[in-house]
């Protein structure tokens, strides 16, 4: 069985060396084929493809997820066995969740303002995901919610069309973005985890060998 899994984060991200060392670990014959950087296109995009069977695997956003199903929203909010519950009643809107990546404390960065209240937040168009939960938590704070695929950013801040974004470290160094944004603030609003999907038809294919091959390697 071969199986493609896409994700958007570039090749010298911390995240795509785990999913290079899942691709190559032994799965009982599973073969995975990894596309990084957004080649198969954007979170919304690969989980689309997902659902319906045209992509096998992808690295996504618990926040991406939220969009397709409200359940989502708390691992926004909490990591709690609870998203057990969740992974299993995903298989039926088109794909199993298998594993979960730390995705760090999200922060904002803007092109050049520090923000360190509220009061510093007005006005400012902020980069969030395709997340009600996330857009909500900006407004709350001041700021101008702008949802935008991550590889939009970097094009967005440059051109003015955002003034900031919000997301961890890794954004500002293996994403670059820190190259045109340079005022970076602990605000640690939020904790996302990163969520690794299986279409459901993709998942149906495999034996039970395979499934527990599967996610044994990925948790490793």
């Amino acid at each position: 069985v071969s199986f493609r899994l896409a994700h958007n984060q570039p090749e010298n991200h911390p995240i795509h060396e785990s999913l290079t060392a899942f691709a190559e670990a032994d799965k009982a014959g599973v073969k995975v084929e990894v596309f990084p950087n957004g080649t198969l296109g954007t979170e919304r995009e690969v989980i689309e493809l997902v659902q319906t069977g045209a992509l096998d695997m992808a690295k996504v956003s618990a926040a991406a997820l939220e969009s397709f199903n409200d359940d989502f929203a708390i691992l926004s909010l909490d990591n709690s066995k609870s998203i057990q519950t969740i992974y299993e009643n995903s298989k039926e809107i088109g794909f199993v969740p298998i594993t979960w990546y730390d995705s760090g404390q999200r922060s904002i960065y803007t092109v050049d303002k520090k923000v360190e209240s509220p009061a510093d937040m007005k006005g400012l168009k902020i980069r969030v995901q395709e997340s009600q939960t996330s857009i909500a938590m900006i407004e709350a704070m001041g700021g101008s919610p702008t949802p935008m695929s991550y590889g939009e950013v970097y094009t967005g801040l440059q051109q003015g069309l955002i003034d900031g974004a919000e997301n961890n470290e890794t954004a500002l160094t293996t994403g670059k973005h820190g190259e045109v944004a340079k005022a970076y603030t602990y605000t640690e609003h939020q904790y996302s985890p990163d969520i690794l999907i299986v279409s459901t038809k993709a998942w149906a294919k495999l034996a039970d060998e395979q499934k527990d091959a599967l996610v044994k390697a990925a948790k490793e």
